[in-house]
């Protein structure tokens, strides 16, 4: 579009600021930029300092009938706390030549999927302003966001005006705490194992908490409650572990989740953690074959573990690290080397698949040194009763004077009792009370200079 030597600009001689107009019309498949050129032209031939300047450009469109917009975002501010639940507010204006009734507004947050809508009833004057609110609040996240409102106004084609956007910081609330990770269990559970739940508790807002009510739920059934008391700071975390226990069901998963119910937390979004806890369905095997009492130094002594089905490997441990080397491991059949400071421990097997392993399928292993081969001298008895479920005694023999440490394991060669005794060479007997242990098998081991003998107990209840 050229408009050079046009009319419509302005002519004349003057030194001062004159107004120059001219309209653009039907400008049409110009593409994304315009270029606008101004050009001065003097009708006088005689040198001389003539000149011009340009003090401002502006571009403006004709006025329609239909065109409206969001002007102003007045709530929120530019700063809210986690948790806020804010009235939105905005201001709309009738840039256009008609009235505007039932104008359509909506607003939109960075954090949200979908805008909130809302109508101003009207009418509005061209030129006129308003203020409207929404119906629907906003729930201030976790997050900086930005948020925008604009008109949605049939006929209106100057959508460069409808909209109005602004960012608001984000600041924590004074109260805010809830479950971020779920420390038990960690992976997956057995058919009947009795299950302990165990959890991360955090402080995400900017008040000190003291007190904390805790839950959790297993799918559909009754939340067990707890309370996490102590020091809590703003940031922080802290460990809870609920005093109630579950059997894990029957299937292949169940849903767990847990929460925190802190009277005027800001923030309940935060508050519950769920995951969905696999339950494995592999059993140990039934036996593993082999000798239970071998030789220091012996080597290549076979065990062998029952097939086990769904398993696709075999996993086998030994109570003392360092004490023996596993050959085979991965498979059914392994061969044991006992080294020179092999001691009486526990022989150890789990069926493995992709998703989980079994409970382990254990057997007792005595590791005799050169001098006990006769078995004479050092021994020790089978608890009586065995199974017990509640006290039973324990007889041991010794060859000579000396501490014996006497220790009971559970099947995951974790140590839940411990006693020293310092005894004469002879026959001893230790008389126990495991009414507060938990049913299942134990190992119980006595041991005199490095020497260590092992026997199986079971618990009932």
């Amino acid at each position: 579009v050229n408009w050079y030597n046009n009319p419509g600009g302005w002519t004349g001689t003057d030194t001062t600021w004159k107004m120059s107009k001219y309209p653009i019309q039907n400008l049409t498949n110009l593409g994304n930029t315009v270029q606008f050129r101004f050009v001065f032209t003097s009708s006088n031939n005689t040198p001389t300092d003539y000149g011009w300047a340009i003090d401002d450009v502006s571009l403006s469109l004709k006025q329609i009938a239909q065109d409206g917009g969001v002007t102003n975002i007045i709530t929120p501010t530019a700063n809210a706390q986690v948790g806020d639940s804010i009235s939105v507010k905005v201001t709309v204006k009738n840039f256009g030549l008609s009235p505007l009734t039932n104008i359509p507004v909506k607003y939109l947050a960075s954090t949200s999927a979908n805008p909130v809508s809302g109508t101003v009833p009207g009418p509005l004057a061209p030129g006129a302003s308003v203020d409207y609110t929404f119906t629907q609040k906003y729930v201030v996240g976790t997050s900086n966001f930005s948020i925008c409102a604009f008109t949605a106004i049939a006929g209106d084609y100057y959508t460069m005006n409808d909209s109005t956007c602004k960012s608001v910081a984000v600041g924590p609330a004074n109260k805010d705490v809830g479950i971020t990770q779920f420390i038990d269990p960690e992976s997956f559970v057995y058919v009947g194992q009795q299950v302990k739940v165990k959890v991360v508790i955090k402080n995400f807002g900017l008040q000190t908490q003291t007190s904390i009510p805790v839950y959790y739920q297993r799918g559909t059934a009754t939340p067990v409650s707890g309370l996490w008391t102590g020091t809590l700071n703003q940031g922080d975390t802290a460990h809870y572990t609920f005093t109630q226990t579950f059997n894990a069901p029957t299937g292949s998963s169940f849903s767990l989740s847990a929460y925190t119910d802190l009277t005027g937390d800001a923030y309940p979004q935060n508050n519950k953690l769920t995951k969905s806890v696999p339950i494995c369905l592999l059993t140990p095997p039934t036996n593993i074959t082999g000798p239970e009492v071998v030789s220091v130094g012996q080597t290549g002594v076979a065990y062998e573990a029952d097939s086990v089905s769904g398993a696709t490997s075999y996993q086998w441990e030994y109570s003392i690290p360092g004490a023996v080397v596993i050959n085979g491991n991965g498979t059914r059949f392994v061969t044991v080397d006992f080294l020179t400071n092999a001691v009486s421990g526990v022989l150890s097997v789990k069926a493995v698949n992709s998703t989980c392993f079994s409970l382990p399928k254990t057997k007792a292993i005595n590791v005799l040194g050169i001098s006990d081969n006769d078995g004479a001298n050092f021994w020790l008895g089978q608890n009586v009763p065995n199974p017990t479920t509640g006290q039973t005694s324990i007889e041991y023999q010794l060859p000579e004077n000396g501490q014996v440490k006497f220790n009971i394991m559970n099947l995951f060669g974790q140590v839940v009792f411990t006693e020293n005794y310092t005894n004469d060479a002879g026959r001893h007997t230790i008389n126990l009370d495991v009414s507060n242990f938990a049913a299942g098998v134990y190992y119980y081991t006595i041991e005199l200079k490095g020497k260590r003998l092992v026997k199986k107990m079971v618990i009932n209840k």
